[in-house]
This record gives structure tokens, sequence and C-alpha cells, in this order.
């Protein structure tokens, strides 16, 4: 019994944090703004690969550390 409730503790909590992010229009999130990954000309489709100006950007990506993503 102890063990189907931290499961379902941590679903839950999982879904709550997914949920409550939010994301704009160029795909980026809190956490993307907060660490100034967001910045001009930047973009995110919807697998985490982050583009400059239409282009994938090699280093944005290696570097990358959003646990939404990763």
């Amino acid at each position: 019994m102890c063990e189907f409730t931290l499961n379902a503790i941590l679903i839950i909590l999982v879904l709550y944090i997914i949920c409550c992010r939010t994301i704009d229009e160029k795909g980026m999130d809190d956490y993307d703004r907060y660490y100034g990954i967001a910045g001009e000309g930047y973009s995110r489709d919807s697998w985490g690969n982050i583009y400059k100006d239409g282009n994938y950007d090699i280093w944005s990506n290696l570097l990358d550390h959003n646990p939404y993503y990763n």
C-alpha cells in the first residue's frame, strides 16, 4: 500500500510540473528564459532542439540542460 501511495504521489507531482510550465510561441519555457537560453532569434522545436535564426545551433544543444527536454 505504501509503494502504491508513493508512486501515485510521484505521478501527480510530475503531471503538475509538466502542466504548469509556460511555453511561448518560440517553444521556450520559463527555464529557458531564466537561464538566458531564450534570446533573440532562438527557438525550440517540439523535440527540444534549439535553433538560432532557423538553423540548428550545435553549441546550444550540446550545453542544454533543460530538464523538461533532456
